[in-house]
């Protein structure tokens, strides 16, 4: 199988009880700079580079984490790592009004 899920993530103790809960959510931040003015309407194309999730700056070795990353707290950190590097802007464009 294939899971890949940032979600919220679970902390076990040693019995395996639920002891917390982790947001692997995150932010990331577009090198893009440009002002709308009043009545102004831009176009941002923002680009997702899918083959950075699985190398960088982890490598993502399916072969040693598997398929599947659910419930795996250290697997889903390195997914989030990878995930602030994977969107790019390409181009911002004015839009014209009718």
């Amino acid at each position: 199988p294939f899971n890949f899920h940032l979600g919220v993530g679970q902390e076990r103790d040693a019995d395996n009880n639920i002891i917390g809960f982790v947001q692997n959510w995150f932010e990331t931040t577009l090198p893009a700079s440009f002002q709308v003015k009043d009545k102004e309407t831009k176009s941002i194309s923002v680009r997702m580079n899918v083959e950075k999730w699985w190398d960088q700056p982890n490598v993502f070795d399916f072969n040693v984490i598997g398929g599947k990353i659910m419930q795996n707290q250290e697997a889903m950190q390195m997914g989030v790592e990878n995930g602030m590097r994977v969107f790019t802007q390409s181009n911002i464009v004015d839009v014209l009004q009718d």
